[in-house]
């Protein structure tokens, strides 16, 4: 936070300055228009042409082969919006294993392709529209995936196959990718004042934080998945009382994305995932240590499974902010 003193020019109008860092990252020059608004006690300013581009390049230079260092800042420039990427391994010798594994990042991240590739370095471009994506619709896709994780889980239970596992890990892949493409598009709205998409810029805050819990929904029945494979076998009361309480899961989760999307408030959805860490509770003191193998692995599931009520229930509570937001807009 800073201050800023208010002048008076001319008999009629004041005028304050503008913060140089905030005209710079805006790419604003004088003669350029911006947009002003009240909002109750507040006054907000932003560009009048929304659609910033990061169009500079920016620079990686590897200095060794720690490949996840590499993907981790390719990351994070992704998300910072910029377009294009350089990464320079020119002071390496083993230029071909940072290579191919540098050609595998196009499969991790949405819109990401080679444009230029060098003895010395590759190039990535990102050929994203970023005013063209919407946070719902990506919400919708990220939502709609898991959905179907949770149903190919439960249908799992009567017949846990590599396949099943193999189908559920290519679809976390896909929602990892669509969470980096969600909070990419956050972080332009938040460059660009938002105002196209979101009512409060606030908002933008929880949809950040839904979308970091999706994406740990998702990593959650990736393990459950994992851990149904490692069951050879498992009595049908265990099995049985396990897919109860997924399909109790589906149920809750539909609704509290449905009430994320259209922002209004469900409140059931609280009391119903107390219960259901209750009834998960419930499960692990019927498991009995017979069966080491079965333990071990039933508890994991079970702990993964509370895990994904605790996300829904941090959503539904984003959910309740972001409509009583709405109200008090209305």
């Amino acid at each position: 936070m800073e201050y800023r003193k208010i002048f008076l020019s001319g008999k009629a109008s004041y005028i304050i300055s503008l913060p140089k860092r905030w005209i710079k990252r805006m790419q604003l020059k004088p003669g350029d228009l911006v947009i002003v608004e009240e909002e109750n006690s507040k006054l907000i300013i932003y560009p009048k042409e929304i659609g910033i581009r990061y169009d500079k390049e920016v620079s990686i230079s590897v200095k060794d082969y720690d490949m996840e260092n590499i993907l981790r800042e390719v990351i994070a420039y992704y998300l910072s919006g910029v377009n294009k990427i350089k990464v320079d391994f020119s002071e390496l010798d083993r230029k071909n294993d940072v290579k191919d594994f540098l050609r595998k990042i196009p499969q991790r991240l949405i819109g990401v392709e080679i444009l230029e590739e060098y003895e010395n370095y590759i190039l990535f471009e990102i050929v994203l529209d970023d005013n063209r994506l919407k946070i719902n619709e990506i919400l919708r896709k990220m939502a709609t995936i898991i959905k179907s994780m949770l149903q190919e889980l439960k249908e799992s239970l009567s017949e846990s196959n590599n396949e099943t596992v193999r189908d559920i890990l290519s679809k976390e892949n896909t929602v990892d990718k669509l969470y980096f493409l969600l909070v990419r598009k956050i972080k332009t709205l938040l460059n660009q004042g938002g105002k196209d998409e979101v009512e409060d810029l606030r908002d933008l805050l929880g949809y950040r934080i839904v979308a970091k819990s999706l994406e740990r929904i998702s990593d959650h029945i990736e393990n459950i998945s994992k851990s149904l494979l490692n069951l050879k076998e498992m009595r049908y009361s265990v099995s049985n009382d396990i897919k109860e309480i997924i399909s109790d899961v589906i149920t809750i989760y539909e609704k509290t994305i449905s009430s994320l999307l259209i922002k209004q408030i469900n409140e059931d959805i609280f009391k119903t995932c107390y219960n259901l860490k209750m009834k998960c509770d419930e499960i692990i003191l019927n498991v009995g240590c017979e069966n080491k193998t079965e333990m071990i692995n039933v508890t994991m599931i079970i702990y993964s499974l509370k895990r994904i009520i605790s996300y829904l229930t941090d959503i539904a509570e984003i959910s309740l902010n972001i409509s009583i937001n709405k109200k008090l807009k209305d």
